[in-house]
């Protein structure tokens, strides 16, 4: 009975973390009660202690979460891009009109970037954490590694802040000319170039 308990609460934490990454990701920091998460999971807000000593401690967790993916994706399109000798295809890739629509899911460098100055330490530290890992993944790709010249952190910010301009369009021209200048400017930064589609 005991070991029940136990993975129940266990089950219990991780789909309170879940649904806090998305709704973050979603929503942003506001609009991310304790409230609003524990009604995504279907629980009463008197539970979520058992789980948690405060929101801040939900949300670093939440942060922690949403980062375990964008490495492991940045390290698989980075393989794919050595492959092609071609560091565009990372933007053609990330700046897709799918990761453009999918804010919950999506990148979280992208989705929170702008608000974590304003959060508690805890969250800050737990995002550069989260942003260190996935710019070492993309160091991998062809020509952002160089040791005299490491172009990672500025491909990084240029495909981050890409995104986000891209999401801030209404035109489908216009985020199509942000990520062509952004495959064309990643090639021009690693030294790489494909003709291939």
């Amino acid at each position: 009975m005991v070991r029940y308990k136990t993975d129940h609460s266990l089950k219990t934490r991780e789909a309170i973390i879940a649904a806090a990454g998305i709704l973050l990701r979603d929503k942003g920091f506001a609009e991310t009660s304790v409230g609003t998460v524990m009604k995504a999971v279907g629980l009463t807000h008197g539970g979520f202690y058992a789980h948690f000593s405060d929101k801040t401690a939900m949300l670093s967790a939440a942060v922690d979460e949403a980062f375990v993916e964008s490495p492991q994706n940045f390290a698989k399109l980075a393989e794919m891009a050595t492959a092609q000798n071609d560091t565009g295809f990372i933007a053609r890739h990330y700046l897709s009109d799918k990761r453009v629509n999918d804010r919950a899911t999506g990148c979280p460098a992208a989705a929170l970037a702008s608000e974590i100055p304003r959060q508690e330490l805890a969250i800050i530290e737990r995002f550069e954490a989260g942003t260190q890992e996935t710019m070492n993944a993309l160091s991998k790709a062809p020509g952002l590694s160089n040791e005299d010249q490491p172009f990672a952190w500025a491909a990084l910010s240029m495909l981050i802040g890409g995104l986000e301009l891209m999401r801030t369009s209404s035109s489908q021209t216009h985020r199509e000319t942000i990520r062509a200048e952004i495959i064309a400017a990643l090639r021009k930064l690693s030294g790489t170039h494909t003709t291939s589609r």
